[in-house]
C-alpha cells in the first residue's frame, strides 16, 4: 500500500476538513461489489478523524471532495448529538 499527499481541504457549513491521506485497498462499491480503489483519510477542525473509500476510477479530486465533505458534515453532526 502506498500513501499519497492530497493536498484537498475544504469546509460544508461551519465544518472545517483536510485530507490527510491516501491509501489503495478494496472495498465496496454501492452496489455491494469489491473493487479495488482507495481508502481516503480526512480530519476534522476539530482534531476527529474519519476515511471514506473511492473506487479506483473515482480518484479525481472533485469527486473525493464531494465525498469527504458528505462524510465530514455527517461525522460532525453525529459528534453534536446530545439529548
Amino acid at each position: 500500500m502506498s500513501s499519497v499527499p492530497v493536498p484537498i481541504a475544504g469546509s460544508v457549513g461551519n465544518v472545517a476538513w483536510a485530507v490527510t491521506g491516501a491509501q489503495q485497498g478494496t472495498g465496496q462499491t454501492a452496489s455491494g461489489q469489491y473493487v479495488r480503489g482507495w481508502e481516503v483519510a480526512y480530519q476534522l477542525g476539530s482534531g476527529h478523524a474519519g476515511t471514506v473509500f473511492l473506487p479506483g476510477p473515482e480518484l479525481v479530486p472533485d469527486l473525493v471532495r464531494a465525498a469527504v465533505a458528505t462524510a465530514a458534515a455527517q461525522l460532525a453532526a453525529v459528534l453534536n448529538l446530545s439529548s
